[in-house]
């Protein structure tokens, strides 16, 4: 855990918080308060596991060479997409979870992005 990157640390702070908003407004707007936030769980728990699964893939693209790197970076992209697809299809079908939030929980990854740069200032306070 030592070894895992700032950066990392403030996508993960980023995706609890924007998840934790979508909960509270969520569950304000939907009628089936347990599905959604089972939905939107699972599409968070499935966020940090990218995200970690990005920062290890870059780690190892790293260390080898420029064909290696490529080849890397493809696989674990392709493994992504189709964990997240196969998550989509299995919730889906078994009715598990709403989609809407297991959609919106994967894509608070998305929104830790964009705001990567405020949470930085925010831990830092603005000093790097």
């Amino acid at each position: 855990m030592r070894n895992i990157n700032k950066t990392v640390w403030e996508l993960l702070l980023g995706i609890l918080f924007s998840g934790i908003i979508l909960e509270i407004v969520g569950t304000m707007i939907v009628k089936d308060k347990l599905y959604y936030s089972i939905g939107l769980g699972t599409g968070v728990i499935l966020a940090v596991f990218m995200t970690f699964s990005i920062h290890s893939s870059v780690v190892k693209a790293v260390d080898v060479g420029e064909r290696g790197a490529k080849a890397k970076m493809i696989t674990s992209y392709v493994f992504r997409t189709v964990l997240v697809v196969a998550v989509i299809i299995i919730v889906g079908v078994t009715k598990l979870g709403n989609l809407v939030g297991l959609l919106l929980g994967i894509m608070t990854l998305k929104v830790a992005a964009y705001i990567q740069p405020v949470t930085h200032k925010f831990l830092t306070g603005g000093k790097e």
